[in-house]
């Protein structure tokens, strides 16, 4: 099955891809840039400059719905654990047919929420253990 990752819409870091994402972020942080635009050209510096570090990535638009089993891969969860998450209503998703679709944007929202509870529970369990308080 392919992933969601493989698809032709992904760049791969080659040599000539990591060479040339040197070269354009490097052009882009000498061009001249209106104020509205400066929160994009720092995006795409960021993309550029990991891609001339090696790393690949994917652009794709927020609203593409993904089936359980990218979102999974997504998450980095099976797609078990993914309809357990899904069904609880933590994702919102439809129905096409007997298919579960969901929207990228929210899976990625989930992600996000995700995170920052687990750094949020980070923090309390650090200042517990500065606390004493046997965790």
């Amino acid at each position: 099955m392919p992933s969601l990752l493989d698809r032709p819409h992904t760049l791969k870091p080659s040599a000539d891809n990591r060479k040339g994402a040197t070269l354009l972020a490097h052009v882009l942080e000498v061009a001249q840039m209106t104020p509205e635009a400066e929160p994009i050209r720092a995006e795409l510096l960021a993309l550029l400059r990991d891609m001339g570090k090696g790393q690949g990535f994917a652009i794709l638009p927020l609203d593409k719905e993904l089936t359980p089993s990218q979102a999974a891969e997504v998450l980095g969860v099976s797609r078990t654990h993914f309809m357990r998450i899904a069904q609880k209503g933590e994702i919102p998703y439809r129905m096409v047919g007997a298919h579960h679709r969901m929207r990228l944007e929210d899976v990625l929202q989930y992600r996000e929420e995700r995170e920052q509870r687990g750094q949020a529970l980070d923090e309390l369990i650090e200042q517990a253990q500065k606390l004493n308080m046997g965790y």
